[in-house]
Formats: C-alpha cells, structure tokens, sequence
C-alpha cells in the first residue's frame, strides 16, 4: 500500500480538471494515506480528512506566463519534499503542467503519474499559436517518457498517446469519477432548447454554433439557445448575436457550479469541440436524457458509442444539419438515451475507486 501521495495542481482553475483532482482528493483521504498537494490556491480541507498538507506556490501578475512559473515553482516544491518522504511509499500525480515536475521526479527518483485531460494531438492542430503549441506539445512527448505512468481519460486518447510514448505498457485507462448515480429515464416537461455548456473558447466552438443557430432559426421560431460557461470568446459571442439578430433566442447563463436545472428543461446538447479528453458535460447530457449532436472528438464515442447524431464537418453548414436532424427525429435518437445510460455505469463514482487505488501502485 502507497503511504504517501503529492498532488500536483499548479494552477487550480474551475473546470473538469478541477473536478477530478477532488475526486481523486476524496478516494486518497478515506485512506491511510499521507497526501500532500502542491498548488496555487488554498484548499478547504475540512471537506476531508486530516491526514492532508497544502503547500501554496506564490501568485505572479505575468498571466502570459503564470502557469508555467506555477509549474516551475510546484516542481521546486517536490524537490523540497524529498527530504521527508521515502521513495518506495510514494506517488507522485500530476493534473496539469507537468513537464517540470517529470523532470525533477526523474533526477530524484520519484515515480510521476501523469494525467492527460485532453488530447495532445488535437490540442496542437488547433491552437491559435501553432509555434508555441508545437514547442508545448515536444515538452508533453519528453514528460510522457519521463513518467513511470500515465492515465488517459478515453480511448481515443490511449490510441493517440501511444504514437508519442516509446513504453506503451504505462499508458492507463482510468475514465473520469463524473458520476454519483444514473437518473431514470425521463423527459417529461424538457423544451425545445439546445444546450452547451463549456469554456467560451475556440476548442469548444461555440461561434460555429452561433452560425448554424442563426440558419436553424429561420425555419424553427420556437427553439432557444443556452449559452452555458464563460472565457476569452464571451464578448465576441455576444457581439455576434448581435450581429445576427439573435440576441432574443441566444441566453448567456454564465458559470455554474450546478447546471442540474438547465440540463432537466433542455432537449438538445450541440457539442462541435475541436478536440477533448473526456467531456464532463456530454456525460452529464446523457445522464439528464438529452438528444446529443457532436463532433466525433475524444471521449464521445466512449460515452454514446454510435448513439447520437454525427457531425459531418467542422463547418456550420454541417451543425445546422445536425441540429435539423436530431428535431426532425427527436423521439427516436431520444429513445436512444436508454441505450446511452448502459454505457454510464463505466463513470460511477462507486465503479472507479477501487480501480484508481490498484492503478496508482
């Protein structure tokens, strides 16, 4: 049995990062286990047991860079912990920002599990900044390599990874700890709505859905689009509803801890993502019994299969299409969802525990 684990979270930012980092929080507290958490924010730790150690890196104003410093300093953070932890009883798991941390793990012996929330390939194809993804993504093939493990969140991404790591064998699947419980069939009182919920930013496409709403409008007056997060893309999103004269049907409803409300009244979720890992939202859009229209991107097909309605292209003619497709036959792709919730019970909370812990030895 490990007895001591560091948590590595340089920058602890609201999302489905954060939300599995307390998940694994919650699993390694209930055990007898030392766990010490390297990160740029205080955490509350009356939430859990006692046998937790928050070690606070400094806050920088250089926002351009703040991660990376973060990184740096969460990696001198590890070197400083050396002294009092042994190496044969410890674990070392990184969220996020991990490539100095792998390489201090590496010259002091520390055995890193890396976990990769969202596809590097995709993540470089797209960035906005394609010399600075590029020399990011050479930085992710050399911590890759250094880990003693990796945990990958879909299969897609386990097939992608492997192309980049020469020790296949350390690639794990360890899916997302998203769910407490599978919610009944039911779709009573749901209205004519398509959701999306996501950070406001070009990975999650939502000018594209902008577009595509503007052309579904027109021949569908009833429908409503809720707009469900925020992020670098909000005032461009809301100028262009402007621009095309949709601001009536377009809701922004901003962040929310809990988007169970939105999620019980809507129909539809339109997912175009660029590239994910795997995303929290769309399981939690099959839980709540929504007809789901996505790119085939990482995660998607380990959580619908063939159960949805495809994107052809990244285009919003395509979307439009989509979204056509999944009112013209809601009833059946709805109907569908039962076949989805069958593929859930890979998420429960209550499935993956054990897995976890046997996975971190």
């Amino acid at each position: 049995m490990i007895k001591n684990i560091i948590l590595v979270y340089p920058s602890f930012e609201r999302g489905g990062v954060k939300k599995n980092f307390l998940s694994y929080l919650k699993i390694l507290s209930k055990k007898k286990i030392n766990i010490n958490i390297i990160t740029d924010k205080k955490i509350n730790k009356k939430k859990f047991k006692k046998n937790i150690k928050v070690f606070t890196t400094k806050k920088y104003k250089f926002s351009f860079i703040y991660k990376y410093l973060c990184s740096f300093i969460s990696a001198y953070k590890i070197l400083q912990l050396r002294k009092s932890i042994k190496i044969n009883d410890l674990r070392v798991i990184s969220f996020q920002s991990s490539f100095f941390t792998s390489i201090i793990c590496r010259l002091i012996g520390f055995k890193l599990i890396v976990r990769v929330s969202e596809d590097p390939i995709g993540a470089t194809k797209y960035s906005d900044n394609i010399i600075l993804a590029i020399l990011i993504f050479f930085t992710k093939i050399v911590t890759y390599n250094l880990s003693y493990k990796i945990f990958v969140n879909s299969r897609k991404m386990n097939e992608n990874l492997k192309k980049l790591v020469i020790n296949k064998k350390k690639i794990i699947l360890q899916y997302n700890m998203n769910l407490k419980s599978i919610r009944k069939y039911k779709i009573n009182n749901k209205k004519n709505i398509f959701l999306n919920i996501g950070r406001f930013c070009k990975q999650k496409n939502q000018i594209l859905i902008l577009k595509a709403f503007k052309l579904f409008i027109k021949k569908n007056k009833n429908f409503l689009l809720y707009l469900c997060g925020d992020g670098p893309d909000t005032t461009r999103l809301k100028v262009i509803c402007k621009d095309y004269n949709i601001e009536k049907k377009v809701k922004f409803l901003g962040w929310k801890n809990n988007t169970k409300d939105i999620l019980i009244k809507s129909k539809y979720f339109i997912f175009p993502s660029l590239y994910e890992g795997l995303p929290n939202a769309l399981i939690d859009a099959v839980n709540f019994d929504l007809v789901c229209v996505c790119n085939n991107v990482s995660g998607v097909n380990d959580i619908c299969g063939k159960n949805y309605v495809p994107l052809k292209k990244n285009n919003a003619e395509s979307i439009f299409q989509g979204m056509q497709k999944s009112v013209s036959n809601y009833n059946y792709y709805s109907k569908k969802n039962l076949i989805h919730k069958k593929r859930l019970n890979k998420f429960l909370f209550k499935n993956l525990e054990n897995k976890l812990l046997k996975n971190i030895k």
